[in-house]
């Protein structure tokens, strides 16, 4: 169960069967059971992901009433100091300040409320100031934050990457840009090329994102997918 503004949300967190006993309904007699239960528990909403290589249970969740809501690939790579550095028009920098209105639209469409209560991103520790910067200090919390400009114009925000240490086996990394447009792409390879760099000491990074937007930007910088997760709500 979780708790979301308020309101109790219950996640089926796995379904799984004996090959010896699949295709017999069992399956589905479980999530109908599991289903029961969270209703008799007053839940608003249940959640599940499944993968989107998988369509057979696709069918099962839509048929007990499941509704796709979003998408989602995880990418992941190791950090690596040697990774080459390619030429480019863009340069990365620390995340100025005077950034943060449009990084933070950019943040909000990329990681959407309704998945926060289960995939928290914090925007107020990315939010410049100097409360921040002195709980950072005293919590030491070493939020790092670049920003990919073009040379020509360093006002021209094309991306930005954001690392929140969290001190597991892999770190999640944040991106953030418009779709669709090329020199945002590129932007985005860049900044995640320099993350792969300036992290080499740290654990494997992952980034989750939207399926199927920015995958060659996200590939050109060698990140691999794991797995691709639908969100569905019932």
């Amino acid at each position: 169960s979780f708790r979301d503004k308020g309101k109790r949300i219950y996640l089926i967190a796995n379904v799984a069967t004996h090959p010896d006993y699949r295709r017999r309904g069992i399956a589905r007699i479980l999530t109908q059971r599991a289903m029961e239960h969270a209703y008799k528990k007053n839940a608003t909403a249940i959640w599940l992901h499944v993968r989107d290589d998988n369509p057979g249970a696709i069918k099962l969740y839509s048929d007990l009433g499941f509704q796709e809501i979003a998408r989602r690939t995880n990418w992941q790579a190791n950090p690596d100091s040697s990774f080459p550095k390619p030429d480019s028009d863009i340069q990365i920098v620390p995340r100025h300040p005077r950034f943060w209105i449009q990084q933070q639209d950019w943040l909000r469409r990329l990681y959407p409320d309704v998945l926060t209560w289960y995939q928290p991103l914090n925007l107020t520790a990315l939010t410049p100031g100097l409360i921040n910067w002195l709980y950072s200090l005293f919590m030491d919390f070493n939020i790092k934050q670049w920003a990919a400009v073009s040379k020509r114009d360093g006002d021209n925000l094309l991306a930005t990457l954001s690392w929140m240490p969290q001190g597991g086996r892999v770190e999640a990394i944040y991106g953030a840009t418009a779709d669709r447009v090329d020199d945002n792409a590129e932007a985005l390879t860049q900044l995640l090329i320099h993350v792969r760099r300036a992290l080499s000491n740290h654990s494997r990074l992952a980034l989750d994102f939207p399926a199927g937007e920015m995958t060659e930007a996200i590939t050109a910088a060698d990140f691999k997918p794991l797995r691709t997760l639908i969100w569905m709500r019932a």
